[in-house]
């Protein structure tokens, strides 16, 4: 029986999407698997070298780190690791010139970027130039919180196997604060769980039980409804644990009882035929805005399926082939559990098919890149976009520019997973109309297929320095780019970035959308916070405006601001 885990909604849309990001500092330092078609591009090497050491806060050497630096702008994202010798000395080379972040874990410690000065604050990108060596790439490692505690049922008797998360409230990219999983942990015979390794902050400590699918029927087993810190259902109603570095916070609290839904259906597809063997996988709100998602299993040969031990709340059951292919059928299912029995039928459908033609408008060489076109998903939606997972039909781009997807649901924005350095997009239109931060519609639509997404060489280039109110140059700070005047209707995200010096103290952000901006720097801002439509209107009216121009570069000169 697993925890489940808590889905981030949207973590990979808080950049640009032309500027890729390393992991968020405090991560686990786990890069995602490419794809199958990506691991036949061999990463791209150069002559460049970076080096530095690994210490703990007491300066004593840590062996055995990992490090790893990630190319930050343009591209397919590159990662570079090693690990630390007897003196805490690493060095990476063969690297192609750029700008890197460099990030340092161990067991026990919180991770860090080269440069990081707060919790949950990016570092400092290291641009290197080819044959060059930046040498001096330090960083310290500080011995991670940790939250122990044991839970306990209505009779004080200790509950196994519960998932048990440490969480945090995270600004999203639609502005609102949501509960999203930082790590955690499963309570073992005692009751007892130990989540360690955590920045410093503020947390809510949640404790559930998981889903069982059988394939037969029978009475749902005992089952926990998710509780927060201190024993209460409501997540507006938690306790919230703060931690400072190395600190160590026992809590200890009672699971609430509830009474569990059995849920029982069949899924058939388009004409009505049961469909065998269709992936299941459950969908739960956490409260907190925030979601979580666990594999249930799967349906039987007449297409039925059982869930016993449902907790109560909201839950959507998402129904997907286990190996998809052009023409698969897919489906989802809302409904609210109370407690009580519930019988559904699940209808699925092929969804939408998108196809059509990739334009470079350009002279700058692709490569053998893999560029992949795929849909993202609205921030609102806590399903995931689907579309790009079908074989034969999963956006990959052919040899004469064309694509195909198919199982595409929802609503979202026709984009580009992958690209090659040097380029971005310019523009998407469907028949004709420009769509490229438009969210489509695809509820019930069978096809879109004149897609033109045209991409681009021809990128804006933005750098500039800070100086405090005395006119001194700063190292340490961050820049919010925001549009101004963007029309209306119109998604703001792929114009909105927030970017921190490079190592000589300059910030330079490459690849944003050409059009007009206002550029605030701060000392710092928390992350996602710049998504606030008030704290919007505060940078707006405290930052400098400027123009991007396609293929043009743009210097800037700022005054730090305070109070935002």
């Amino acid at each position: 029986m697993g925890f489940l885990l808590v889905l981030l909604a949207s973590a990979a849309l808080a950049q640009a999407p032309s500027l890729p990001s390393a992991p968020q500092p405090g991560a686990p330092l786990r890069p995602a698997p490419p794809s199958v078609r990506d691991r036949a591009v061999p990463p791209a090497t150069g002559t460049a070298v970076m080096r530095g050491h690994v210490v703990a806060a007491s300066g004593m050497p840590l062996r055995r780190a990992q490090v790893a630096v990630f190319s930050v702008e343009g591209g397919p994202q590159q990662r570079h690791g090693t690990t630390t010798d007897a003196d805490g000395r690493w060095e990476i080379g063969d690297l192609p010139a750029g700008r890197y972040t460099v990030t340092a874990s161990k067991g026990g410690y919180v991770t860090m970027q080269y440069g990081q000065r707060r919790p949950f604050q990016a570092g400092t990108p290291v641009a290197v130039a080819d044959a060059a060596t930046v040498d001096h790439l330090d960083v310290t490692l500080q011995r991670g919180a940790v939250i122990t505690g044991r839970i306990v049922d209505e009779f004080g008797e200790p509950v196994a196997q519960v998932g048990v998360q440490a969480m945090r409230y995270t600004y999203n990219n639609d502005g609102q604060r949501r509960l999203t999983a930082v790590s955690g942990a499963a309570t073992d015979d005692l009751g007892q769980f130990r989540i360690f390794g955590l920045m410093p902050g503020d947390y809510v400590v949640q404790g559930s039980s998981a889903v069982v699918v059988l394939g037969v029927g029978g009475p749902p087993t005992d089952s926990f409804a998710a509780t927060f810190y201190p024993g209460t259902a409501n997540a507006d109603e938690a306790q919230t644990v703060t931690l400072a570095l190395a600190q160590e916070t026992n809590v200890q609290f009672q699971i609430v009882a509830s009474k569990a839904s059995r849920v029982s259906g069949v899924v058939v597809n388009s004409d009505g035929a049961p469909m065998s063997g269709m992936s299941l996988s459950l969908i739960t709100s956490m409260g907190g805005n925030g979601f979580s998602s666990s594999g249930v299993g799967s349906t039987a040969g007449d297409g039925t399926f059982t869930l016993t031990s449902v907790i109560p709340g909201e839950h959507t059951i998402s129904v997907r082939p286990a190996r998809p292919v052009e023409g698969a059928e897919f489906g989802n299912y809302d409904f609210t559990a109370h407690g009580e029995p519930i019988a559904v039928r699940i209808v699925t459908s092929k969804g939408a098919t998108l196809s059509g033609r990739v334009v470079w408008e350009g002279n700058t060489s692709h490569g053998t890149t893999p560029v992949r076109i795929n849909v993202q998903q609205q921030v609102t939606q806590p399903l995931p976009f689907l579309g790009g997972s079908v074989q034969g039909a999963d956006g990959t781009l052919n040899e004469d520019n064309t694509f195909k997807l198919a199982g595409a649901f929802g609503k979202g924005y026709i984009r580009t997973l992958v690209l090659p350095s040097g380029w971005a997009i310019k523009s998407v239109t469907v028949d004709g109309e420009d769509v490229t931060d438009v969210a489509i519609d695809l509820t019930s639509r069978a096809a879109l297929n004149d897609i033109r997404v045209v991409l681009t060489d021809k990128l804006s280039d933005l750098s500039g320095t800070v100086t405090d109110a005395r006119g001194t140059l700063l190292k340490d700070y961050v820049v919010v780019l925001l549009p101004n005047g963007l029309k209306e209707g119109l998604s703001p995200r792929r114009f909105i970035s927030v970017v921190r010096p490079d190592q000589d103290g300059s910030f330079h952000a490459k690849g944003l959308p050409p059009g007009d901006y206002v550029a605030t720097a701060l000392d710092w801002i928390e992350q996602g916070r710049q998504f606030v439509p008030n704290v919007q209107e505060q940078l707006r009216k405290a930052g400098k405006t400027l123009i991007l121009r396609e293929g043009q570069s743009t210097t800037i000169d700022l005054k730090l601001t305070d109070g935002i």
